[in-house]
């Protein structure tokens, strides 16, 4: 069996054995993918304005560099992340996770560093409102994404609304265990 996570619509027509899924994942996927897609054109708009307006003398010059490029990798991973998700590809998993933590690092950043300047209440008000949210975001789909996945390999959980939690689940059943472990 692999652990390949099916795209919702083809899990419901060939799984009509077991009962639906306890949510629409394939709603809830539409609405993430969406939204992730206005966050990429969002975040490209705004890689341009910053890499037009900040300084360019030398002693900020890294600045420039690192702001761009830390948003650049925001953009890889809901990148990958929208990819993977569009592909119905579990890498969808650990691709949001990462652009969570980033989301997460960039409004640490963003606050600490305009500390005691003019422009700290709109770096507070852009984490509150708009980063942290997105990372909070990004990490309850990973964990919607994990349970759609344990849903869909072991078949009981779909008859009870609890199913296994995480933590009760083996990273390597026992039977695939190699003896020199």
């Amino acid at each position: 069996m692999t652990l390949a996570l099916r795209p919702a619509r083809r899990y419901l027509v060939s799984n009509r054995r077991h009962a639906a899924p306890p949510t629409n994942i394939a709603g809830r996927v539409r609405t993430l993918t969406r939204l992730l897609s206005v966050v990429v054109a969002a975040l490209l708009v705004w890689i341009v304005i910053m890499g037009v307006s900040l300084p360019t003398a030398d002693t900020t010059r890294q600045w420039r560099l690192l702001w761009i490029g830390f948003d650049t990798a925001e953009v890889a991973a809901l990148g990958v992340t929208l990819w993977a998700m569009y592909r119905s590809r579990q890498l969808a998993i650990p691709a949001a996770l990462i652009a969570g933590t980033l989301f997460a690092c960039d409004a640490w950043f963003d606050v600490v560093l305009s500390w005691g300047t003019d422009g700290w209440w709109f770096s507070l008000a852009t984490a509150v409102l708009v980063e942290l949210p997105l990372a909070a975001l990004l990490w309850g789909s990973a964990r919607s994404m994990v349970h759609a996945v344990i849903a869909h390999q072991i078949p009981q959980t779909h008859q009870s609304t609890s199913g296994p939690h995480l933590h009760q689940l083996e990273l390597v059943p026992r039977e695939h265990r190699t003896s020199g472990s």
